[in-house]
This record gives C-alpha cells, structure tokens and sequence, in this order.
C-alpha cells in the first residue's frame, strides 16, 4: 500500500511540475517570438550589411546582377529576394554559402536603459 501512495504522489509532483514547465516554456516562447527575425527584417539586413562570394572576392549586394552573375540560377535563385526567401527556408546550402558572414555594430549612442528605477 505504501509503493501505491509514492507512486501517486510522484506522479501528482509530476503532473504539477508540467504545468509550471509548461508556463516557463510558453513565457519564453513569447519572448522569442518577439525577438524573431521576420522577413522584412532580414532584407533590410542584407541589404545593408550583406555582401557575397564572386570569383573569391567580397562583393557588396548592390543589385540583382551580382546575385544572377554567381551562378545561382541553376538553383532557380535570379535576384536577391529569391536569395532572402532561401535562406529564411532552408533552402539549398549554395544560397547560405554564396554569402560572406557579417558582425553587427553596437549602436552609435550605446545601449540605454528601457525602464526606468528608483533608486533610495
């Protein structure tokens, strides 16, 4: 009789245990959710900062002709949208590696505090 009383109370640990995980899993899913990067977000980064591989040489993606001239037009990829779309997809590993990695810069003015506290 004492096995059966562990037993079930383990499993009501359990089963109250799950819900807390589930509220810290669905908690954090938000926060990704808003921290996602979304297409729009994806162009503009390219746009600005992207730069791809011709002929072994770093070449800004000013236009559409960089990305056609590359040779990704067996893979039905002609300008620089159809490149974004492959990548936010998983699509084939040539669009991945036809650009060059990038870093990101911290912003000019630093980073600032978003809220504000009292301090005694």
């Amino acid at each position: 009789m004492k096995g059966h009383w562990v037993r079930n109370k383990k499993l009501k640990l359990l089963k109250r245990r799950g819900v807390e995980t589930r509220k810290l899993i669905f908690k954090r899913a938000e926060q990704y959710a808003k921290e996602y990067a979304t297409k729009v977000n994806e162009m503009e980064l390219i746009y600005k900062r992207g730069y791809g591989k011709l002929n072994h040489q770093r070449i800004a993606l000013t236009d559409n002709s960089i990305v056609a001239e590359s040779g990704l037009g067996k893979h039905d990829i002609i300008c620089v949208e159809d490149l974004i779309h492959e990548i936010m997809t998983v699509g084939p590993s040539e669009a991945n590696n036809f650009l060059r990695p990038f870093q990101l810069k911290t912003p000019l003015g630093g980073l600032k505090k978003t809220s504000q506290f009292r301090q005694n």
